[in-house]
């Protein structure tokens, strides 16, 4: 028991000053931040954290930076709410009292539509977004769709919110298909639950995003453009009707949980790595043995570039339309 106690005060007292920067004006990423940081205090450490998004009543190990003020210098970005609360686990626990009884009532499955926290769906040409809403009234499933205001003359089965708490959403058994931007941190979400995606990429590495996750095979890809509701509204069917998508979802999920540690003990651990060894690199592991495959199966497979710049340029032409409809 002696030995216990004194292995707990050593612990204790092995604790550095860790500094956390997470400078980009996206709430998503703030929501990534926000993670990392309770992950190293946890662990003991003092933290210093730079956030266009402060934290209300910080722990006593925090330091807080507020870089909020330089809002207005990137690109307008930030124009949607600051607020909004970190998912623990527990997922579910999250949800609001409406939320939750769309979710728990979507019996034929809910459609989840984001396109993240830069791009927003508000910013639609008028004729686009009744498109939009006239191709969800045609599905027997229910649509949560992430919109920045209020919109009038819903079809029945689709529901709007300015903000969802995603990871909750997804975290639902009756959420079956994830509409997205492609994003890498929705991405990651899309695997870590399981969940099929169809994938409408604008920019950045949104494009190459989901054209890996099409080649993994659980996912689709639907240009952003004016003509996209009637391919999109193909794409579901195509995914509700073949379950190969769902299937594929899940074996991902189960190969992404499937690691020695979980990922805040890893990140603790190479956090403390950097600090005890100055920066020196990890120990070199064996490489394994490559599988021989057919040439066909063992030549990697890349996003042809001319599909990159056909959606770049059909959301180009889209953005254009959103920021003159303003």
């Amino acid at each position: 028991m002696f030995l216990w106690w004194v292995l707990a005060i050593i612990c204790a007292c092995d604790a550095y000053k860790i500094l956390v920067v997470f400078p980009m004006p996206s709430r998503s990423h703030g929501i990534l931040g926000d993670g990392v940081v309770r992950v190293l205090i946890n662990a003991g450490h003092d933290v210093t954290y730079i956030t266009p998004f402060p934290v209300e009543n910080p722990h006593p190990k925090l330091r807080v930076i507020d870089v909020s003020s330089n809002i207005d210098s990137f690109l307008g970005w930030l124009s949607f709410a600051k607020k909004v609360a970190w998912v623990a686990p527990g997922w579910n626990s999250i949800l609001g009292l409406d939320l939750k009884q769309i979710l728990d009532s979507a019996k034929t499955g809910l459609i989840y539509f984001s396109l993240g926290s830069n791009l927003k769906s508000k910013d639609m040409p008028d004729d686009l977004k009744r498109s939009m809403l006239n191709m969800f009234s045609g599905f027997q499933q229910t649509v949560l769709w992430k919109f920045e205001e209020k919109l009038s003359d819903l079809p029945r089965n689709v529901h709007v919110v300015q903000w969802a708490p995603q990871t909750s959403v997804l975290a639902h058994p009756n959420c079956i298909i994830f509409i997205t931007h492609g994003g890498g941190l929705s991405s990651t979400e899309a695997i870590h639950f399981g969940k099929p995606t169809i994938g409408i990429p604008v920019f950045g590495d949104q494009f190459m995003n989901v054209d890996k996750a099409v080649m993994s095979g659980h996912s689709l890809r639907v240009d952003l453009s004016l003509d996209m509701p009637e391919k999109l509204k193909m794409t579901i069917e195509e995914m509700l009707r073949n379950q190969s998508y769902a299937a594929k979802a899940k074996e991902l999920s189960f190969i992404y949980h499937h690691r020695p540690v979980p990922p805040a003990a890893e990140l603790v651990h190479w956090v403390e790595h950097v600090v005890r060894t100055g920066g020196a690199p990890p120990p070199a592991l064996p490489r394994p043995q490559r599988a021989i495959l057919p040439e066909s199966l063992s030549r990697p497979r890349r996003c042809p570039r001319r599909n990159y710049l056909r959606g770049l340029c059909n959301a180009q032409v889209l953005l254009q339309k959103m920021s003159v409809s303003k």
